[in-house]
């Protein structure tokens, strides 16, 4: 380590190419780096030093490169075997699998240094696959925290600290350049593991997707431990608890550290944001999810590149000026930006900004410490800097998804535009998110209202639309009529009540300044009706599209149709019944019917697979069975309360296409998959 008295960019005696340069306490001046050749026990290459970094590369991929999976598994989670908790909650998986990878490596770098990296890699080999193996297997909270969240994350801390410490024991002239490709290996990862998941759990289920990425990470892990040796024996030292603390006395070790902890809490924002902002800048989410792997492929070229030349001139210069240059590109390229064009071209260029950073903070690191303390220190450093930075990440990220998935905030009046006023219900809840939205439509002194929330609103109108028949849109009806009962004669409803007026598909309904056409759309309610704004070319979408989330359907068949008819009346903007505006109606429209047909490709391929199993397979599965064998055993109140009713309504419609049949035994039906049934019905959209 370097003493206190020296004036540097960060380096040590022992392992250093800087010249360490000595100023008199009352006199400036310029500090550069110098470079000098290295130590000659340094070999800098050889075929064990290479295999070495292949090795390591290899335990990255399977790391770090995991580890970028989270989101996926968050949004899967809370639409299958979590859905019952929050978002906050289900946040505590990818959380706490974070915490553990980072923090484990109190204890990992305390047997690296004293045993090599033998015992970490196997050990660590062991833990992360078995991990995810009972992943694949679990069905409640708890089954997949542990499995995931501790398991699973403790096997990938005990490889990634390995793949570090043992590079920098073989290579010091070329340091820079060994990290770099050893950290592609987490950038790799990062495109290929999303990429994997994205389409095998449609077609093969989350269980088998996972158990898919498993053998690959096991086959991985196995060249690893063939590969990844130190060059430095091990030193059993014993231990002090105060040594995870020592490398903070030393100056340039708590200011590389410092100024690193800064870097990862900025440049872990956009990587959190990039999708969620492109999508409101109007970019369709099937293109906008992709920017994630676009910019972890970037990466690649900011690990090893600046990397290579900062082997040359000077890795804390090369750090500086790739800082400078993310800066510019968030402050001066990605805020300001618009358009799908923009958005690609800034994922590029700040995976290679960032991804600079990540591969040169080992290097730094290493720079200023001892051979033997590598271990040790790395873990101070990851503790210290990309754990509180990646936790930050995590605690905005959390807080983003809990926002999105319950309420963002909306005034309870607002003039949204010159002849609509929404007006909110006061009912809010898990199922009317912040309350039913009732709008006031037209400019004059006779209005329209469409829907009238719950009870206890005393309002003066003159028309009222009625969007279907569930409570917490018609629950208002009788009080209005209470407080005036001249307003019966005006309350219009597809399939009226007693006293009311019916709405056809097409009527037209005019006041001074709004027209509004009727749009029959059943699905999520027999009677369900949309309504067009002619003046805004804008779609009151009631409950068959939210604002947010995804709604529910009485008949599939019907709901299906009815997506597809609102597609095509071409209105770019939606209001919904539940949740704010929709900007891009088309594009949440689009979205609604590709997760639908999800549903039913996962129903056809078990029906499928029993097939193959059973020869013939016309005993099939019960529609418990079914739900069960997509979703785990999961407990009753659940199975019976929301999947089975959703499984029923997918095999109501795929039997309506006859693409699944059902024989009655002992009084159930028992579905199995007919004949020429060999994928999913698509529905035509023209532009989609």
């Amino acid at each position: 380590m370097t003493s206190y008295d020296q004036i540097f960019f960060p380096n040590s005696s022992f392992n250093s190419d800087l010249e360490l340069i000595r100023f008199p306490t009352n006199e400036f001046k310029p500090r550069v780096e110098v470079p000098v050749d290295p130590p000659k026990e340094f070999p800098d290459g050889g075929a064990q030093a290479w295999w070495t970094v292949a090795g390591s590369s290899a335990c990255l991929f399977v790391s770090f490169g995991w580890v970028n999976c989270v989101g996926i598994f968050q949004d899967y989670y809370q639409a299958n075997q979590l859905s019952q908790y929050s978002p906050s909650e289900i946040a505590w998986i990818p959380s706490l699998q974070l915490f553990f990878m980072v923090f484990m490596g109190l204890i990992v770098g305390k047997i690296l240094d004293d045993h090599g990296p033998a015992i970490p890699l196997l050990f660590g080999t062991f833990l992360h696959v078995i991990g995810l193996i009972l992943t694949s297997l679990s069905s409640t909270y708890a089954q997949i925290l542990l499995s995931q969240a501790v398991l699973s994350a403790i096997g990938a801390s005990m490889v990634f600290y390995p793949a570090f410490n043992c590079v920098s024991t073989w290579f010091m002239k070329k340091r820079g350049m060994a990290i770099g490709l050893v950290v592609m290996g987490s950038s790799v990862g990062g495109v290929i593991f999303p990429i994997m998941l994205i389409h095998l759990i449609p077609t093969i289920g989350f269980a088998w997707a996972i158990r898919t990425c498993a053998f690959l990470i096991l086959a991985l892990l196995i060249f690893a431990n063939s590969t990844v040796r130190s060059r430095v024996d091990p030193v059993k030292r014993p231990f002090v608890l105060t040594a995870f603390f020592t490398p903070l006395r030393e100056i340039p070790f708590t200011l590389t550290t410092a100024a690193i902890f800064f870097f990862y809490w900025g440049m872990f924002l956009p990587l959190t944001y990039i999708v969620v902002e492109a999508v409101a800048q109007g970019m369709p989410l099937t293109l906008a999810n992709y920017l994630v792997p676009i910019l972890n492929g970037a990466s690649i070229i900011g690990r090893t590149v600046p990397n290579a030349l900062a082997d040359k001139v000077g890795h804390f210069n090369m750090m500086i000026l790739m800082s400078a240059f993310t800066t510019i590109l968030i402050l001066g390229v990605w805020l300001p930006i618009s358009g799908q064009a923009a958005s690609i071209a800034f994922a590029v260029f700040y995976g290679i900004s960032s991804g600079a950073g990540i591969g040169l903070a080992p290097v730094l690191i290493h720079q200023i410490s001892e051979v033997q303390d590598m271990g040790n220190d790395t873990i101070n450093h990851y503790e210290m800097a990309r754990n509180v930075g990646d936790g930050d990440r995590y605690v905005f990220k959390d807080w983003l998804s809990t926002q999105e998935q319950t309420i963002p905030l909306l005034a309870d009046i607002e003039q949204l535009t010159d002849r609509v006023v929404r007006f909110m219900g006061g009912n809010p809840g898990e199922m009317q998110l912040q309350g039913t939205n009732t709008y006031l439509i037209g400019t004059g002194h006779s209005r329209i209202l469409i829907d009238t929330g719950e009870a206890n609103h005393d309002i003066d109108l003159a028309h009222i639309l009625l969007t279907h028949w569930h409570g917490d849109h018609t629950g208002g009806v009788p009080d209005l009529i209470a407080y005036d009962p001249s307003l019966a004669g005006r309350v219009h409803k597809h399939t009226p009540d007693p006293g009311q007026r019916p709405i056809g598909d097409g009527e037209i309904f005019t006041v001074q300044g709004a027209t509004l056409r009727a749009l029959f759309t059943p699905g999520h309610a027999i009677d369900h009706m949309c309504f067009i704004l002619e003046e805004e070319n804008a779609l009151f979408t009631g409950d068959n599209v939210l604002g947010h989330g995804y709604s529910v359907e009485e008949d599939l068949g019907e709901y299906m149709h009815s997506l597809s008819r609102m597609y095509q009346v071409g209105c770019a903007k939606g209001y919904p019944a539940h949740g704010g505006n929709i900007e891009n109606l088309p594009h949440k429209i689009d979205q609604y019917i590709r997760r639908k047909q999800v549903r039913e490709r996962l129903v056809i391929q078990e029906l499928k697979d029993a097939k193959q199993r059973r020869g013939h397979g016309q005993d099939g599965f019960t529609v418990k069975e079914l739900a069960q064998k997509l979703h785990g055993d999961l407990s009753s109140s659940i199975l019976e309360g929301g999947l089975e009713p959703s499984i029923a309504q997918v095999l109501k419609k795929l039997a309506e296409d006859r693409r699944v049949g059902f024989t009655n035994v002992r009084g159930r039906r028992r579905w199995f998959l007919n004949e020429r049934a060999t994928g999913t019905k698509e529905i035509a959209i023209v532009g989609a």
